[in-house]
């Protein structure tokens, strides 16, 4: 019998994703990965808290596995990287036709059994899709070690450039079109279509092959209730018991990162350096719905940054995350609107609350808690 690794786990991003897009993501991590790259993560756990999903993997596979892995190819084929570039970039042409396809399609007027189709052809593309685009955009962050930044600076620099034009071409319509086919099940279903970010992919396949009685759509519904307020995804499924539970039962652990409440400085990692100290005060904002509540100047401080908070950007005098590196969405806002941002802090979101005043100081990528 096979032995489990006894395996770190850690929140690698905080997001705002569907259960669908989660279950597309875990395959692309699991399956297609494995196609691709010949390894695999052992799991890939999701944990929504009402508020954000938190993106729970192994620290020893991201942070060594794949590394390892990918200079090990860069050492084989010095062209290794650029080859992967371009075949990322070409993927991500095919992928925004086909999100344009889906956002155009007029469901309502499409048999169940034609929409089934359409979703499992979306999930089949999606899955895909990300296999490759990922090392572009974990590598540069979790190659640590200065060396190795030196000698692979080539690879690094087209690392972001993949990065940024994937923002601007897909990131922004992944989870927007799974959700779309999420709300059309449950206008099917004469459900709430505002759970279709919490409706999964067979749910969904059974709505749509009227597989589903009106028994089940009624505890559906209830089902639906409870899982926008708390879920956890792991192993490919939902789980009944904690995160803690599910991780010792696999011989598994947490990594708790340690945090000092009564920090007046918190140490992150600049992504563009002014001259000037960035003063202003926290709007503290974990998801989309967060967002309308800033104020003109205020330094938004969140898990990380995604495409759908660019209605922000005009107002915001700076960013502080809890992740991200030189590939990350705030890392590429930053550096193309000139906004002042210090992220990877991984506490910042912990430590401060809306209202606190701060001060971004980039040449030294802290931030300083006034009060």
């Amino acid at each position: 019998m096979k032995t489990k690794k006894k395996l770190t786990f850690f929140p690698l991003a905080y997001r705002d994703w569907s259960v669908i897009y989660c279950e597309i993501c875990r395959k692309q991590l699991i399956d297609e990965f494995y196609k691709v790259w010949h390894w695999k993560f052992s799991d890939t756990i999701y944990l929504w808290d009402g508020k954000k999903i938190a993106v729970i993997r192994a620290m020893e596979e991201q942070t060594h596995g794949m590394v390892t892995n990918v200079i090990k190819r860069i050492e084989k084929d010095a062209d290794f990287m650029l080859k992967l570039a371009v075949e990322v970039l070409e993927e991500t042409k095919k992928i925004k036709k086909h999100f344009k396809k889906v956002i155009e399609k007029d469901f309502d007027k499409m048999t169940g059994a034609d929409l089934c189709r359409e979703f499992e052809q979306h999930i089949k593309i999606s899955s895909k899709m990300t296999a490759k685009m990922l090392i572009t955009q974990h590598f540069p962050i979790y190659l640590k070690d200065k060396n190795l930044q030196e000698k692979y600076k080539k690879e690094l620099e087209l690392c972001i450039e993949v990065r940024a034009k994937w923002d601007k071409i897909a990131a922004p319509y992944s989870d927007f079109t799974c959700v779309k086919f999420g709300e059309e099940a449950l206008r099917r279903a004469s459900l709430n279509q505002l759970y279709g970010k919490f409706i999964s992919i067979d749910e969904t396949k059974e709505i749509f092959l009227g597989k589903i009685s009106i028994t089940s759509i009624k505890k559906l519904e209830n089902i639906l209730k409870e899982r926008s307020k708390y879920f956890l995804l792991a192993g490919g499924y939902f789980q009944e018991v904690s995160l803690q539970e599910y991780l010792t039962k696999n011989g598994w652990y947490f990594y708790n990162e340690e945090i000092n409440e009564k920090a007046t400085k918190i140490k992150g990692v600049s992504t563009l350096i002014v001259d000037k100290i960035i003063q202003g005060e926290v709007s503290l904002v974990h998801n989309k719905t967060e967002i309308s509540k800033i104020k003109n100047g205020d330094i938004v401080v969140c898990p990380a940054i995604i495409p759908e908070y660019s209605p922000m950007y005009g107002k915001i005098s700076g960013i502080i995350t809890d992740e991200g590196g030189i590939t990350s969405h705030a890392a590429i806002i930053s550096r193309e609107l000139k906004i002042p941002a210090i992220i990877a802090t991984k506490v910042a979101t912990k430590l401060l609350k809306d209202g606190d005043l701060v001060a971004l100081d980039t040449k030294k990528g802290i931030v300083q808690i006034i009060k």
